[in-house]
């Protein structure tokens, strides 16, 4: 490590990752979550990186190179953050809020959280506050392990989730970013802080996310870098300055995270802003392929019955739902408040079907897609809904129901005079992405219950005569227009990290005694997330980006030595 600069002097140092045998650590950071930080004192930090064999929590520190692996944390370990004496670690992990002596032991659990979290921290006191999802307030976890909502959603004002918690070195305070439901950029997000003991919040300022405080400032991201403004620290007031500390940071547009941690000593780490490239959709036939460039990420893809257009989820401060023109290219959007997703299309060219957080949790609600006043509710639940299918004689809604308890079942909405949800397929693994055949009488489903996703065959809607239908791997089944195939993805690695992928058609023989007699593969591309079959049967709406959160290998942590002379 550098020699401590001169106290008018800041240095800009990339931190070697290195594992005990000196092989470089390599960063990955989510999306989703914060993925670095830095303890109190300055000397150690930790992040996510990947190992030889997984994703782990990695610790070291600064007056070395050597990184040591946090034991049984995973690709779904998220947003670490250090005690006030920097004894230990709290993060978020396979829907745990965990902490972990960082001297060594196992992670403890504490509290549940939805993957993925949106951050937490730690008072001095030991209390841990934390956003366990993307649509609440924030909660707290006393020492003496009671759990408390800490901050409500104020409704009035279109509040959706408060996030990205950090205490205030006193523990009287925790600043937050808030979000609203009109929001359209994180750059244009609420800073709050809330007492710790009266639950009373105050705005600080309106133009940022992830605030974090120290040395006499609050810092925090916007998608132009990394800023700091004063803020005394007993009034709360905040000067009128607002100063650039370094352009290069990976400031997560989507979730509003601003991947950075800052010490009491000067010491300032961030994450380098990374390559990100999102692909164009693809529409890829036999002798042809065309390309639709997007200005974003366009994700959960449905097609039209005619195959004239789709609608896709992007991504965004709040998720919104854009229709393509397979005939034009062009995209146009088509929801610009809450946050809309997984729309499934109807039997006409007008209606979809979409899970929108707009009552709280993430309901039922269908709309014309040329009028983007006409969306009306259809239902309702205190867990969250995702339609995968709506039959093409209008009556069945097949919908995903996310639960603690039973994971993601199956279940079916039936329209008519009286609308009548029915659960078809729960159990403690996830049962998802059901889609019917044209005739109703076969549904194909995906589940993880052989440890690995795989496609599956029932008869419908008596759910007898299970078959499998992929061996290996498989997720996201379509039927044929004639039901005598079904196509699916296969593949091996994360979504964003494939190593193969495949899609491939599974030859099908329905009846009494249904069963699969053949599979061969109908496309090899290592980034078909997800797909859409059109009408023809042969061609293929192709989308490489993925709903999974996204992982993206970053540049080496940076360490940024006494920022404040960067700005005083």
């Amino acid at each position: 490590m550098a020699s401590a600069p001169a106290a008018s002097e800041s240095l800009d140092v990339t931190l070697l990752t290195r594992s005990a045998d000196g092989k470089r650590i390599a960063p990955f950071s989510q999306a989703f979550s914060r993925g670095l930080a830095i303890s109190k004192a300055g000397d150690q930090v930790a992040f996510l990186g990947k190992t030889e064999t997984s994703w782990e929590i990695v610790v070291r520190n600064l007056d070395n190179s050597i990184g040591v692996s946090i034991p049984r944390t995973n690709v779904f370990a998220e947003s670490p953050a250090y005690s006030f004496d920097g004894s230990q670690l709290v993060f978020a992990n396979s829907g745990q809020v965990q902490i972990v002596n960082i001297g060594g032991g196992l992670p403890d659990p504490i509290a549940d959280v939805d993957r993925p979290s949106r951050g937490m921290t730690w008072l001095p006191d030991g209390s841990i506050v934390f956003a366990p999802n993307s649509s609440s307030g924030l909660w707290i976890h006393r020492p003496n392990g009671t759990l408390e909502q800490l901050t409500v959603l104020d409704e009035s004002i279109g509040e959706n989730s408060h996030r990205w918690p950090h205490a205030l070195p006193n523990g009287k305070g925790v600043v937050f970013t808030s979000k609203t439901n009109d929001l359209k950029s994180f750059d244009d997000a609420t800073i709050s802080v809330v007492n710790v003991e009266t639950g009373i919040v105050s705005t600080l300022f309106r133009g940022g996310m992830g605030a974090m405080y120290a040395s006499g400032y609050l810092l925090y991201g916007k998608s132009s870098g990394l800023y700091a403004v004063a803020m005394n620290l007993e009034s709360l007031a905040v000067g009128n300055e607002h100063k650039l500390i370094t352009d290069d940071i990976f400031v997560a547009m989507a979730s509003g995270v601003a991947n950075f941690s800052v010490s009491e000593n000067g010491n300032l780490i961030v994450f380098p802003k990374p390559a990100i490239e999102y692909d164009s959709v693809q529409l890829i036939g036999a002798e042809d392929k065309r390309e639709f460039p997007s200005q974003g990420e366009m994700i959960w893809p449905s097609l039209s019955p005619s195959g004239r257009r789709a609608v896709f989820a992007q991504h965004s401060a709040n998720d919104a739902l854009f229709m393509l023109s397979l005939q034009s290219g062009n995209y146009v959007q088509i929801t610009t408040r809450y946050n809309n997703q997984n729309a499934v299309w109807g039997p006409d060219e007008q209606r979809i079907m979409f899970s929108s957080d707009r009552l709280g949790t993430f309901d039922l609600f269908e709309m014309d897609v040329d009028d983007p006043e006409s969306v009306q509710f259809v239902l309702a639940d205190s867990l969250s809904l995702y339609p995968t299918f709506w039959s093409v004689d209008g009556k069945i809604v097949l919908f995903s129901r996310l639960s603690s308890a039973t994971r993601l079942d199956v279940w079916m909405l039936s329209l008519g005079a009286d609308t009548v949800a029915t659960p078809l397929l729960t159990s403690d693994f996830d049962e998802d992405r059901a889609v019917l055949s044209n005739d109703r009488a076969f549904i194909a489903y995906e589940s993880d219950e052989t440890g690995s996703y795989e496609v599956y065959i029932r008869r419908f809607p008596d759910m007898t005569t299970k078959r499998p239908v992929s061996f290996g791997s498989g997720w996201r089944p379509k039927f044929s227009s004639d039901g005598s195939r079904i196509f699916y993805i296969s593949g091996e690695g994360s979504a964003k990290q494939r190593s193969t992928c495949r899609i491939m058609v599974a030859e099908f023989t329905g009846g009494s005694n249904p069963r699969v007699t053949a599979t061969s593969t109908y496309m090899d591309n290592p980034k078909c997330a997800d797909f859409e079959l059109m009408p023809d049967d042969k061609t293929i709406l192709l989308v490489s980006n993925s709903e999974n959160t996204p992982y993206w290998e970053m540049p080496d942590v940076r360490l940024i030595t006494n920022w404040t002379a960067r700005i005083e």
